[in-house]
């Protein structure tokens, strides 16, 4: 992992938004094919409410990095904060379908079943998710 990736996360992690995405401004050029830069920019955007922005990232990410699920996971928040029911679920599913062990991708759709009001199926998944 390179040194930016790995500052950019650390200062997400502080919830330090505005610095995450200044810091992968400088180092993208170096590192366009660096997925992980794209992803931790893109779940920045999603904190700052910039989901147009944050989608263009997470499809960076999920192109350049077609077998990570949290690509997915990602991306699929993104979708579900727009309102994009269907890229958002299907997302979730690809994210389950290359990773049957992420927690993060069994919360994430339990959020958002959640939130249409199919309780099963949510409780379900955090069931799932707590399991993992």
């Amino acid at each position: 992992m390179s040194e930016a990736t790995e500052k950019a996360k650390a200062l997400y992690d502080e919830g330090e938004y505005e610095e995450v995405i200044a810091l992968v401004n400088d180092a993208i050029d170096d590192e366009r094919t660096n997925p992980e830069l794209w992803y931790v920019r893109g779940l920045a955007l999603i904190e700052l409410d910039e989901m147009t922005l944050a989608l263009s990232d997470l499809n960076k990410a999920v192109q350049l990095g077609k077998r990570e699920s949290r690509y997915y996971v990602g991306r699929g928040r993104a979708f579900s904060i727009k309102g994009d029911d269907k890229n958002a679920i299907s997302d979730f599913k690809r994210a389950i379908k290359l990773d049957p062990n992420n927690a993060e991708a069994y919360m994430e759709r339990g959020e958002y079943f959640s939130s249409h009001n199919n309780i099963e199926k949510a409780l379900a998944d955090y069931d799932k998710s707590i399991e993992l």
